[in-house]
């Protein structure tokens, strides 16, 4: 997970209109940003994909599949590739899942923070 944050942080550095830090700057990628990767990079195309899948994981981009129509290329300019069903279909599923992860995630802390406020005032009452 780091790591990909990594990549991704180089990749932001090396095409901020594809790869934009903003949320609402995030738009939907075409197919060819892949091969514009490697080429930029020199890295192999599994690494790139692993990295990709966490860029594409992530709550902006479902949202971006979700609002835009057109795809866009490595350096931010519109393709001709459309946002299908599929895409919308799938983003819709993976933005419930990330959200019920989110929402499990705060319960649990939730419940940490409250047992130890209930240790803290039972260790206060017991001196």
């Amino acid at each position: 997970m780091k790591e990909s944050a990594q990549a991704i942080a180089l990749l932001q550095e090396k095409w901020p209109r594809a790869f934009p830090k903003k949320y609402s700057a995030v738009r939907p990628l075409a197919r060819s940003v892949m091969e514009a990767i490697v080429a930029g990079t020199g890295w192999n195309k599994d690494y790139i994909y692993g990295v990709l899948g966490a860029w594409k994981s992530r709550l902006a981009y479902c949202d971006a599949v979700l609002r835009d129509t057109i795809r866009i290329d490595v350096d931010g300019n519109a393709t001709n590739e459309v946002v299908d069903d599929t895409s919308r279909a799938m983003a819709e599923q993976k933005r419930k899942q990330m959200l019920e992860a989110r929402r499990r995630r705060e319960a649990r802390q939730a419940s940490r923070a409250n047992v130890r406020t209930e240790i803290s005032h039972n260790l206060v009452s017991e001196s």
